[in-house]
């Protein structure tokens, strides 16, 4: 921007004014101009960038979207200091006439703005489908207008392209590599592509198993997902939520939404045996390296827990630093719980193994399930029943029908002890009678009621360890009380990893930088060397 106004700052009755103007339209275009590979190199998921830096694709795409909203201003600033210029000679028409450029690139421009319209966060998640095909037509008209309105764009353009023709490769080559190469050379169900596997969990939940993949990822990475028996042409990003085992088994739990997953569900319910074939591609993602951290704090919402699940197993399944690890998982019911049964089970073993202190705190919602639990002793005895008989392999889930929840090997069931239930009480305590300040005004109103679930509520589930400990908290505690406890009194390396909606990561965001401040982290007055945040939101 000091660029473009160096030097052509001239009052309107100077002979230079008119020809200044050109001068500040001339530097706004060409600084959109190479702004164009930048554009392109921070949108596409197998970048050059990525493999540089180790920044994920999906972090890099923050960037892209910045960049996007710079060029529309100086797009703007091109496009004004010209049309400025023929106003003041009233030449509008006739340039318009005599340079068919100046009509090529405001379509251009026109197509910059559509597309930074539409990818507004409400739009993008209102309407993905519609949203990824005309911001994918878009980029290439784009690149076809810019190309018409100048030749000067030509070197630019052609980066473009290039960085474009990287990702294509990239991407067909590990799509050749998931769903046609090693099908053909390994005992796959399918010789071109995978068969998932679907088991409806709930009303409301999905599990995708593929069995025998090729892929090797690492915790926490995602994949894109094709099922042309579904639709031919979309393909969904999807968390792995398990850890790679050696029955290299992926397993996927979805939650049902319009479009894509809707018509999953509509799979699954239709067909006697549900399975279909299933494209991959990817992985892609290039989760933290918590390691080397002593102290970690997790924090997730509903089905995104599988981003923290997978993070959790991974830990507990390799040799680190991590000693101490608490697990805040918020949940509008206790009937979620049911969708991660194995992966509570595999940390429960793992957890034993490692000596790692581990306590989940499982923060419930929902207004139904507050009202049931008057008492601790009353939450405490029905908390969290996964029997030692679950499998032992946490990626094949067998059949969760609620009547199975109370078919436990233990005949007796297990009571946690208080030393157990000892994760900061007091604040436990304020997070059950905490609500969201909506849900005070309508409690006070009397309008506040419980929820209908379509299932009914489960019977008590349980874990027997000695050090993976578990707490209940009715209603979602502050994000000071999750975090305060632990942070507070910790010493060493300690990071924060959430995965959540944006209001949510707003919120963890601002609670760790005030910690950070006030505990003088790092400065050498306090006992925390330093404090890490993670961020992975959603929405």
């Amino acid at each position: 921007m000091a660029l473009m106004w160096t030097n052509v700052i001239f009052r309107s009755h100077s002979d230079l004014y008119k020809i200044k103007l050109e001068v500040v339209a001339f530097r706004a275009g060409w600084v959109s101009t190479v702004q164009l590979p930048l554009l392109y190199a921070t949108a596409i998921k197998v970048s050059p960038i990525t493999y540089l830096t180790g920044i994920s694709y999906e972090r890099i795409n923050w960037l892209h979207r910045w960049i996007a909203r710079f060029m529309v201003m100086t797009l703007f600033l091109h496009a004004f200091f010209f049309v400025y210029e023929w106003g003041l000679t009233k030449s509008i028409v006739r340039q318009l006439q005599i340079l068919p450029m100046a009509l090529w690139g405001f379509a251009a421009w026109g197509t910059m703005i559509l597309m930074v319209f539409t990818g507004w966060r409400y739009i993008r998640f209102r309407f993905y489908e519609t949203w990824v095909v005309s911001h994918i037509l878009g980029a290439y008209a784009a690149l076809a207008l810019t190309y018409i309105h100048t030749r000067c764009t030509t070197y630019f353009v052609l980066a473009s392209l290039i960085l474009l023709s990287f990702d294509i490769v990239g991407r067909t080559l590990l799509w050749m590599r998931n769903n046609a190469w090693y099908p053909l050379t390994s005992k796959s169900q399918s010789k071109l592509g995978h068969v998932g596997h679907l088991q409806a969990l709930d009303n409301e939940y999905l599990e995708l198993e593929l069995r025998n993949t090729s892929l090797r990822w690492r915790p926490g990475q995602h994949v894109m997902l094709q099922a042309p028996g579904i639709s031919l042409l979309q393909s969904h990003p999807f968390t792995i939520s398990n850890i790679q085992d050696d029955q290299r088994s992926a397993v996927f739990i979805i939650k049902r939404h319009k479009g894509f997953t809707d018509r999953l569900w509509q799979q699954n319910a239709e067909a006697a045996a549900p399975s279909l074939q299933v494209f991959v591609s990817g992985p892609f993602g290039n989760p933290p390296c918590l390691s080397t951290n002593g102290i970690i704090v997790f924090i997730s919402t509903g089905n995104r827990a599988s981003y923290t699940y997978a993070l959790l197993l991974g830990l507990l399944s390799n040799q680190n630093a991590v000693h101490t690890i608490r697990f805040h998982h918020i949940i509008r019911n206790r009937r979620m719980l049911l969708l991660y049964r194995d992966h509570i089970d595999h940390v429960t073993r793992l957890g034993s193994c490692a000596g790692v202190d581990v306590s989940f705190i499982f923060q419930v919602t929902s207004v139904r399930d507050r009202e049931v639990y008057t008492s601790d002793t009353e939450e405490n005895q029905t908390l969290f029943d996964v029997g030692t008989s679950s499998s032992t392999n946490p990626s094949r889930r067998q059949s969760i029908e609620l009547s199975a929840v109370s078919d436990r090997s233990s005949p007796v069931p297990f009571i946690p002890e208080k030393a157990d239930l000892e994760v900061d009480k007091a604040h436990l305590r304020q997070g059950q009678t905490y609500l969201e300040p909506e849900q005070v005004e309508m409690e006070e109103a009397g309008l506040l009621t419980a929820e209908k679930d379509d299932v009914p509520d489960e019977g008590p589930m349980d874990i027997r360890s000695e050090s993976v400990h578990f707490s209940y908290s009715q209603g979602r505690q502050p994000v000071d009380v999750m975090l305060r406890p632990t942070i507070a009194n910790a010493s060493g390396d300690v990071a924060v990893v959430a995965a959540v909606p944006s209001p949510l990561a707003a919120e963890i965001s601002q609670a760790v930088s005030r910690m950070s401040h006030k505990l003088a982290v790092g400065s050498g007055k306090s006992t925390i060397r330093s404090l890490r945040l993670w961020l992975e939101s959603y929405g």
